[in-house]
């Protein structure tokens, strides 16, 4: 049975998710002693599909590394080297601006590479764009009842679709859209928060925006196996995460180092302690002063258009059940915008080196890193040398 973190390389074995199962005993499985779980492979990226923007220096890096002029099909792992060709953070903020042009010219006016883009993206409930969407209406509040409150300016970008019978999702995508048409046309609230959703969403505008993001929303909840590999690639491309315990979420961690990275939430363990201890979400709406003001606004009339009853239903599944524990992760959420987020961002120097770093540390989430992997843990496939005149034709062949 393998294990992997993420969708694209789909479960062969239904498991314990792999940070879970590692303290968990041996099972008795028709009668023999099996471990809860065999190995583990790690997704990876295509970087030739979602890198496509790179600098020309970049180029330089992937001929030094390695040796050959023949264009490289999947070049992530050469990452790794970035930090020690000469790529540093005086060159970082001239390339950002530069390959967020496309998406900021689909943005409206006012919308840029001044302001922090939060992209999240595949809709779905376990994916808890509900919950970015109660910080972008706790925001909103603030600033309507303090003209002078410290905000951090930002675009929140959703891109995503809904699967055609997720009657909730596509309620979500409209409460979105609903939110939107007010923040967007407040004047208040200008160039400090706007709200975009993508329509139409595939990889074409995908290459745009994950170009573009400077903060990868990987919000859900821990255990559920949700974070897959939309935030490797915007890892890949510079956006510090800010995610729970989740899937690859944890890898990306590892990775890239818990320093650039912004933690929040409940562990995947905690979350079933809280489920079992008799959940009840209206307590956290009754105690929280801030979240019972974001979900009341949500259920008027303010953001629906006149037409409360028709968002009545994602409203009450939060509060009556909340499968997600949304509600339970709000304040920790908030929290972690408002105490690390915010001002890591303020702080040009540390956001530029916390962006180089995601990049440069991602070469393990490599496709052909992935492969390899299949190939020594499961498949037990030794690699085939290639003559070098036949992986790169301006090589001359041996003594001449």
């Amino acid at each position: 049975m393998v294990k992997t973190q993420g969708s694209d390389t789909k479960l062969v074995g239904q498991m314990q998710p792999y940070y879970e199962a590692k303290g968990l005993s041996r099972r008795d499985l028709g009668g023999t002693g099996v471990p809860p779980l065999v190995t583990q492979i790690a997704d990876g990226e295509n970087g030739g599909v979602m890198m496509n923007e790179f600098p020309p220096k970049y180029f330089g890096v992937i001929r030094e590394c390695s040796g050959t002029q023949t264009p490289a099909m999947n070049v992530t792992e050469y990452l790794e080297r970035l930090r020690t060709v000469g790529i540093g953070p005086g060159d970082l903020p001239v390339i950002q601006p530069l390959f967020q042009s496309r998406i900021w010219g689909r943005m409206s006016p006012g919308d840029g590479p001044g302001r922090l883009a939060e992209v999240i993206g595949q809709l779905h409930e376990y994916k808890r764009q509900f919950l970015k969407l109660l910080y972008v209406v706790t925001v909103y509040n603030r600033i309507k009842a303090d003209p002078a409150a410290p905000v951090t300016p930002c675009t929140v970008i959703f891109g995503a679709k809904a699967a055609p019978r997720c009657h909730e999702a596509k309620r979500i995508i409209k409460l979105i859209n609903s939110v939107a048409a007010v923040i967007n046309a407040d004047p208040d609230v200008a160039g400090r928060i706007r709200v975009a959703f993508l329509p139409d969403y595939n990889v074409s505008v995908a290459e745009l925006v994950v170009a573009a993001g400077n903060v990868s929303e990987q919000i859900s909840l821990a255990g559920k196996e949700a974070s897959g590999t939309g935030n490797m690639k915007l890892a890949l491309n510079g956006a510090v995460t800010v995610g729970t315990l989740d899937g690859a979420n944890i890898e990306i961690r590892d990775r890239v180092g818990p320093g650039n990275f912004f933690l929040f939430g409940l562990t995947a363990g905690q979350a079933v302690a809280i489920r079992q201890g008799g959940y009840s979400p209206r307590a956290y709406y009754r105690d929280d002063a801030e979240l019972r003001a974001a979900m009341d606004a949500l259920a008027s009339a303010t953001f629906s258009g006149g037409d409360p009853y028709t968002l009545t239903p994602v409203i009450a599944s939060v509060l009556d059940w909340d499968e997600y524990l949304v509600l339970a992760d709000y304040r920790s959420y908030v929290d972690c915008h408002d105490r690390a987020v915010g001002p890591a961002w303020a702080d040009e120097d540390r956001w530029t080196r916390m962006s180089i770093l995601n990049t440069a540390r991602s070469g393990y989430f490599s496709s052909d890193r992935t492969v390899r992997d299949y190939c020594r843990d499961i498949w037990h496939a030794q690699p085939a040398p290639v003559p070098a005149r036949l992986a790169d034709p301006e090589v001359p062949p041996p003594g001449s």
